[in-house]
């Protein structure tokens, strides 16, 4: 990464130049360093996924952007080095290639004539010497801690106010554990915390106030003080050497919050008048005690407010199946392990479930959310993965070989749970229409008009539910450059209705399906499956391998779900399953066996028991419906063979 001497030298060059020569040498600065601008990003994703969406070299994107597209390069680059990551840049770069795809939805406007500026995101400042002030602040304020100037103490003590009230939300919520890192409020979150504080006060000093103690929540995020929240709730100190020690943190059922602020300096008695004397001539009218008693009365009744907002009963209005009636919702944190009835130490947290209630207060089961499948067999480990990611609020990419029951696995916790799964297949003949909504022609008062209809993606973003995004990997660029946006749960521009921004509900999560890790078709065995852009990937936090069902697992569950089939026969079918997929995970087999071949080699061999003259009959008719009939000549051979092997 290039030091920030090196880019603070760059930046008074480039403020010395007239427009030709400064966009020349930002052309030069960007071009000669692309690789140190992106270190620890993967090639692939910094320069390759720029060509491919352009369709330039990588020097001839450098040279046609506009500017501000090059000072937010630079610019994202010392964010991630300040914050020690790589999101912004990899942020940036996702945003331009959205741009090259697709210029109409996701670029700005043309400084020159009309059409779009390809390559020049619309969520890019178009002010340059904007960027270039935050890049000089950003360097300015590396490795500090202190606010900015205009930030005097009791902002600081409401900064920490924000922070305390907004990680005790999300614990109460069940977003986060107290074992995690704090999580900083943005500027719209502590606005809204801090605006009862001061609502007496004069707008304009509102406005000052609520600009002062964003920055400095922003800056403190950037050298945490608290190593944990449960540090924060108990141990932490704030920059100015106050204490706040936080009781026991309730669930949100319970009536109150214990908190206890017990102010603590190291201050010298002595010194006292004189700090109140500095505080009287900056026109506070407060004395150091009377600002450290009102801002414990400030924290207490906002801690009682949150508590309030915490427990109201969530409302989204979706139609009723059969009904012109509304469905109701409440979260109600239960513990894992107690709804899956699983006894794992791991298991043992809360997690977010949903109860839906009628307009007459009846609970009531939402109609897209799947039946609950009795027999259904977890596997802990799916449970612990796929439940954290849930709890944490992320994206999940269930990958494993076709028949496995990545759909189902979904399909099953969400039922337990009370979340809809809307279903969306990532074919290739899926366009943006089909996924954002288009609009049609209908007919109003013997009139035609057109009116947006929206489609499944805005449509389940607004709504608590796993959104299924089934053979997520054999989606076409174009498609996948559509979904980024939405991944970020940071909203959705609906061009074609305006420019309507869909806000995505904190309880919705995408689900990926794949037959991959993303990376392209390991086996040969699945035509159509692509390597996904790692952009698109990175925005999936959580991945599964979802392997097929070991014996023990599988006898016990065809023996649930089928009284009448013997213990002997069960047992036999799942060691012929588990032959057959392995020597179709191996090569040896161009075909397998999934959970829905099983159902139907039990079903048709019980039927056919009935009908045939004896067992052996049965069975071999049952395995000519099921997979014999219907495996490639060269691998029906084997599996005869491995029939008569082991069905003795």
């Amino acid at each position: 990464m290039l030091s920030f001497t090196d880019i603070t030298q760059f930046i008074t060059a480039y403020g010395g130049m007239d427009g030709n020569n400064s966009r020349n040498l930002l052309r030069k600065f960007v071009a000669d360093n692309w690789g140190d601008l992106h270190k620890d990003i993967p090639h692939s994703k910094h320069t390759m996924d720029i060509q491919q969406a352009s369709g330039k070299s990588l020097r001839k994107v450098i040279d046609s952007v506009d500017r501000c597209v090059l000072l937010k390069i630079i610019h994202g680059a010392v964010d991630d080095t300040v914050c020690v990551r790589t999101t912004a840049r990899e942020r940036n770069l996702a945003q331009i290639c959205e741009a090259f795809v697709d210029p109409n939805v996701f670029a700005s406007p043309s400084r020159r004539g009309g059409g779009k500026s390809a390559g020049y995101p619309i969520s890019f400042p178009d002010y340059a010497p904007t960027i270039i002030r935050e890049i000089s602040e950003l360097i300015n304020h590396d490795g500090t801690t202190q606010p900015p100037l205009g930030v005097d103490m009791s902002e600081i003590m409401y900064a920490n106010t924000a922070i305390l009230l907004h990680n005790k939300h999300l614990v109460e919520e069940g977003h986060v554990v107290p074992t995690n890192d704090v999580v900083y409020p943005d500027a719209e979150t502590c606005n809204n915390i801090i605006g009862t504080m001061i609502e007496d006060l004069d707008p304009v000093e509102q406005h000052r106030i609520k600009e002062a103690v964003g920055a400095s929540v922003q800056l403190m995020s950037l050298s945490p003080e608290w190593p944990s929240i449960d540090n924060l709730f108990h141990e932490g100190e704030n920059p100015d050497n106050f204490h706040l020690s936080v009781g026991k943190v309730r669930s949100p059922n319970e009536k109150d919050m214990t908190v206890s602020l017990q102010p603590s300096w190291s201050i010298d008695e002595a010194m006292k008048p004189a700090i109140d004397a500095l505080l009287s001539q900056a026109g506070k009218g407060l004395t150091f005690d009377q600002m450290v008693s009102q801002h414990n009365d400030v924290v207490l009744e906002n801690t009682h407010l949150s508590n309030q907002v915490s427990k109201q009963t969530t409302t989204v209005a979706l139609p009723k199946a059969g009904t012109d009636g509304l469905l109701t919702f409440e979260v109600v944190m239960q513990n894992a392990g107690k709804v899956f009835g699983r006894k794992v130490k791991a298991l043992n947290f809360d997690i977010p479930t949903l109860v839906w209630k009628d307009d007459k207060g009846n609970v009531v089961q939402h109609p897209e959310c799947p039946d609950v499948d009795d027999n259904y067999e977890f596997r802990p480990d799916h449970l612990i993965k796929f439940l954290s990611a849930h709890l944490f609020g992320q994206n999940l990419w269930l990958h494993g070989h076709t028949g496995t029951g990545k759909t189902t696995l979904a399909e099953q916790i969400a039922s337990r749970i009370g979340f809809p799964t809307p279903r969306m297949n990532l074919d290739g003949n899926i366009e943006r229409g089909d996924m954002v909504g288009a609009k049609e022609l209908t007919v109003l008062d013997g009139h035609p008009v057109t009116k947006f209809v929206e489609g499944i993606l805005p449509r389940a973003m607004q709504m608590p539910c796993f959104l299924i995004l089934d053979e997520f990997d054999a989606g076409r660029d174009e498609v996948m450059f559509v979904l980024q946006r939405a991944l970020e749960k940071k909203g959705l521009v609906l061009t074609e209705d305006g420019g309507r921004v869909v806000e995505c509900h904190p309880l919705m999560r995408f689900v990926a399906t794949a037959n991959s890790r993303g990376q392209g078709d390991e086996y040969g065995w699945y035509q159509g499956v692509r390597p996904m852009n790692v952009a698109t990937l990175d925005r999936f936090q959580v991945f599964v391998e979802v392997d097929y069902l070991d014996k023990g697992t599988e006898t016990k569950l065809l023996t649930n779900k089928y009284p009448k089939l013997k213990k002997t026969d069960a047992d036999e079918m799942a060691q012929f399953a588990v032959e057959v997929r392995t020597a179709f995970k191996s090569g040896e087999l161009s075909t397998t066996i999934s959970p829905r071949g099983m159902d139907g080699l039990v079903m048709y061999f019980l039927h056919m028991s009935d009908l045939m003259p004896d067992r052996k009959t049965a069975l071999k008719k049952a395995l000519e419906v099921v997979i014999t009939d219907r495996a490639p000549m060269d691998s029906r051979r084997t599996v005869i063979e491995m029939a008569d092997r082991v069905f003795s």
